[in-house]
């Protein structure tokens, strides 16, 4: 997967060295830290740290709500 991120960003030609973070959804194939996309990602470009993403977070919180209340 951060194969196919990297090869994205650089057909769109954007500098990943001017990246500083990264965020997902805490996808296990995205998120996991030996295996996913953040590691390969961070292997390359330092600089990219991997936060969990503050919207799906939200949305978490909404839909959980919602269901209670029925």
């Amino acid at each position: 997967v951060a194969n196919l991120i990297l090869k994205k960003w650089e057909l769109l030609g954007l500098d990943m060295n001017n990246s500083v973070g990264q965020e997902y959804d805490g996808a296990g194939n995205m998120s996991e830290h030996f295996n996913g996309a953040v590691y390969g990602i961070l292997q390359k470009y330092p600089k990219a740290i991997s936060v969990h993403c503050a919207t799906h977070k939200l949305n978490l919180v909404f839909s959980s709500a919602l269901q209670s209340q029925v």
